[in-house]
């Protein structure tokens, strides 16, 4: 009985064959369009998919490219300025270098002038103290020569009032005696 049943179940249940003509008959054309929609809108964003990756990959190329670009000019830079800071800095240390032999030549130079200078000084002073020296010996022989012509001349005063003062009293002794 069991063996009925089950055969009268399998007779009853529909087929994949008769599935398609139930849809067909409850759905109808609209779904065969709805499927078609679906796959060419499946196709179409399949290939929209596709030109997306394909412009992705080459604006990924493009920009690849460019930031490859961008670094090697940014190295070129680097390594133009790297140069250039190189060559400054020989130039600088060439520059100190020769000031510095500049600056010694000038040490040297300001040493043997200020030795001359001193020198001089030294001479002039010499030179100054023996005129100095001489001046006053000058002056000290002029003014003892001054010293005595003034005693010569004050004697000579003396010797002229004894002289007048004699007169005088001769005078006067005349002057009573003719009187």
């Amino acid at each position: 009985m069991a063996k009925k049943i089950d055969e009268k179940e399998a007779t009853m249940l529909p087929t994949a064959g008769n599935l398609e003509q139930i849809r067909d008959i409850l759905f109808g054309k609209s779904m065969q369009e709805l499927e078609e929609r679906f796959v060419n809108l499946q196709e179409s964003l399949t290939n929209e998919i596709s030109v997306l990756r394909d412009d992705t990959k080459k604006m990924f190329n493009t920009l690849e490219t460019y930031v490859k670009e961008e670094l090697n000019s940014f190295g070129q830079q680097l390594k133009s300025e790297s140069d250039e800071r190189e060559e400054s800095d020989e130039r600088i240390i060439r520059e100190k270098d020769t000031l510095a032999k500049k600056f010694n030549a000038f040490e040297k130079e300001t040493t043997r002038v200020q030795s001359d200078i001193r020198s001089q000084i030294l001479d002039l002073n010499k030179k100054f103290s023996d005129e100095l020296s001489e001046a006053r010996k000058d002056l000290t022989t002029n003014l003892k020569k001054a010293q005595a012509d003034l005693q010569n001349k004050k004697t000579d005063r003396s010797k002229l009032s004894s002289l007048l003062t004699e007169m005088a009293l001769r005078i006067s002794d005349d002057d009573s005696e003719t009187n």
